[in-house]
């Protein structure tokens, strides 16, 4: 503790300077330095650095307090937010992409906060391994959208109204398949099967018996 006083006696009135030097693995809390008159009154504290802060002695006696903190070691989570940031679109499912950025959110926020603990530092570490492992790559649907393509060109009234009732109703299913963004690499047989079975409805419509004249 220094005053301005040449004597080294505080006076009323007189600028106090705190050096506060926390052990190795600590940091002052965040308004962690207060200091109160012996009846208790709150006296004004202002922090010039992480370690020095000063006040205006009062005509009391006062008592100043410190708390601390642990540091909190956000390295790792800030290298994995730039993991994830570094991963470009490449195809992922629609859940599995939002479910990443949502990580990398949370993550950014644990960064930027002053008061976040190592617990909440470690969870969203976690939270951003689990979303990149978790990427699914979406189904290869280019051969199912290029036969619903023919499909939609077909001019349907050239063939019989049962035939054309079967394939619209194959047509309708297929394209649910073709809409459904949660399929995956796994489920590759599943757009396989709707390209077979439209290419087969396209093979099964029966055109129009020409009359005889």
């Amino acid at each position: 503790i220094k005053s301005d006083d040449a004597d080294g006696f505080v006076k009323e009135g007189q600028t106090v300077t705190l050096t506060v030097t926390p052990n190795e693995g600590y940091k002052v809390a965040e308004n962690g330095v207060t200091v109160n008159t012996v009846e208790k009154a709150k006296v004004e504290v202002t922090k010039v650095d992480d370690t020095t802060y000063t006040f205006v002695m009062p005509d009391k006696a006062v008592e100043v307090n410190a708390e601390f903190v642990k540091v909190v070691d956000k390295t790792a989570l800030q290298a994995k937010v730039a993991e994830a940031e570094g991963i470009t679109n490449n195809n992922y499912t629609d859940t599995s992409w939002t479910n990443l950025q949502s990580e990398i959110a949370k993550a950014k926020a644990i960064i930027v906060k002053e008061d976040a603990t190592q617990e909440e530092v470690d969870l969203a570490v976690e939270g951003l391994t689990n979303a990149i492992a978790g990427l699914e790559v979406k189904a290869d649907k280019s051969k199912l959208e290029e036969v619903i393509g023919r499909a939609n060109e077909l001019d349907l009234t050239k063939y019989t109204e049962e035939s054309v009732a079967k394939f619209n109703k194959v047509l309708e299913e297929v394209k649910a398949v073709y809409n459904d963004n949660t399929l995956t690499t796994d489920d590759q047989a599943v757009v396989d099967e709707a390209v077979s079975k439209l290419r087969q409805a396209i093979k099964d419509l029966e055109p129009i018996a020409k009359l005889d004249k």
